[in-house]
């Protein structure tokens, strides 16, 4: 990959998980009275928010692949940094980055499982959990974390992040163009009205 292809990605990724920690953002401020009496959506909003802070964070550090050795060194220096200056910023994250991106996509990925876990346990969900949703749990769901490149994981987790969102939205009785633009939703040639 060429730096601007490089540069190309990251932006549009920075891009589309901005839009849906906006919408988080919109979310709450359109159903806080609500959110804090529903048993089911506070804490997917909670586990939500989670997931976004990681994929924001996971998109300036994901790079197309890591070894292990190079895992193992950045583990090393990040404990490192920890134990000496009891600390850790931006910097020391992407200095890191080799082991940094799997945290906090690891991070994500278990907020998005119990995400999941929970709206397949519930008959409302379950009523309004779509194709678009169903295509984007299956793929996150069929994805091996480990194996993956850092990038093809942080594409899976945002479609199932904004997939939940959708719900989320549709749980809340929100309309429906306020919905969040996935891939599936591009690769059908449907778009949310703005």
């Amino acid at each position: 990959m060429t730096e601007t292809e490089d540069f190309g990605w990251l932006v549009d990724r920075r891009s589309r998980i901005q839009q849906l920690l906006l919408r988080l953002y919109e979310f709450l401020n359109e159903n806080r009275a609500d959110l804090a009496t529903r048993e089911l959506q506070w804490p997917l909003f909670g586990l939500l928010v989670g997931a976004g802070f990681s994929l924001w964070r996971a998109a300036f550090l994901a790079e197309e692949e890591r070894q292990r050795p190079d895992v193992l060194d950045h583990a090393e220096k990040f404990l490192e940094r920890l134990l000496r200056d009891n600390a850790i910023n931006y910097p020391q994250d992407r200095e890191t980055r080799m082991w940094t991106v799997g945290y906090y996509l690891h991070n994500a990925r278990f907020r998005l499982e119990l995400i999941l876990g929970k709206l397949s346990s519930d008959p409302a969900a379950r009523r309004v959990i779509g194709l678009a949703q169903k295509e984007a749990f299956r793929a996150f769901h069929a994805s091996e974390p480990n194996r993956a490149n850092p990038r093809t994981q942080w594409d899976k987790a945002y479609e199932a992040a904004a997939e939940s969102l959708n719900v989320l939205c549709q749980l809340a009785r929100l309309a429906p163009n306020k919905a969040i633009e996935t891939d599936a939703k591009r690769r059908r040639g449907s778009s949310p009205s703005r």
